[in-house]
């Protein structure tokens, strides 16, 4: 399990990023193809599914996962005080959309009052390259996202811009990116945000050999992305 989607039928049974499913109503999924667990998962919407879970070094245990239609809100915003809070729960074609309702409702509802955002890649599986591109480009105002190169020099080799005008106005940015293995959709998303481009805050501790880790979230998320937002300035 790389990592569930919020309010999907996984996610409802506590699936965990890192889950290994080694059976399906008690059958064996060992050498089972990608293609064939998917069909075997698959059923009526309400009909449930017995999955055996492998969690760390935990015992095998059952979870019960009954299945649904799934509709997946790409992006969710909402405010909180001053702030506006968005979460990409995945990388899929709604993103760009997305984000441009985010966008009008959290200026509309704060209008001279918002004084940042928060952007949250908890727990985002990845996805389509063009809209991890679409979802930085919103908050940056030049400068190159992402290139493409191959180890030979041939004509698919790409450089991914951004465009003039910045979504978020300038305003600071608390990035809170994907703890442990990421998709590199979701890496360089947050990556060229934070170090690259100077553009948002990773929400993370520098700490004596290593890069940075996860910061540890003693307070709500508005109050932990405050300490951050409130240090910054806005990049002009």
């Amino acid at each position: 399990v790389v990592a569930p989607i919020e309010d999907t039928p996984a996610f409802r049974a506590g699936l965990e990023p890192g889950d290994v499913i080694t059976h399906a109503d008690g059958v064996s999924m060992e050498g089972w193809a990608l293609q064939k667990a998917v069909t075997e998962l698959r059923g009526r919407p309400g009909d449930p599914v017995r999955l055996t879970l492998l969690r760390g070094d935990d015992d095998p245990f059952d979870v019960t996962v009954v299945r649904d239609i799934i509709r997946v809100r790409a992006v969710r915003w909402h405010t909180e005080g001053e702030y506006g809070y968005i979460r990409i729960v995945s990388f899929s074609e709604q993103v760009e959309a997305g984000l441009d309702r985010a966008f009008r409702d959290i200026r509309r509802e704060l209008g001279g009052n918002l004084k940042g955002y928060v952007l949250d890649l908890r727990g985002n599986p990845g996805g389509l390259l063009d809209q991890a591109v679409a979802a930085a480009d919103a908050f940056l105002n030049d400068g190159d996202i992402v290139a493409i190169r191959s180890r030979a020099r041939f004509p698919g080799d790409r450089v991914y811009h951004a465009r003039r005008g910045d979504d978020a106005s300038g305003l600071p940015v608390a990035a809170f990116p994907v703890p442990g293995p990421m998709d590199v959709v979701n890496g360089f998303g947050v990556g060229c945000l934070d170090e690259d481009l100077g553009r948002a805050a990773r929400a993370a501790l520098d700490i004596p050999g290593e890069r940075c880790r996860e910061f540890a979230l003693k307070f709500s998320w508005s109050n932990c992305a405050q300490q951050f937002l409130d240090n910054l300035r806005p990049i002009g």
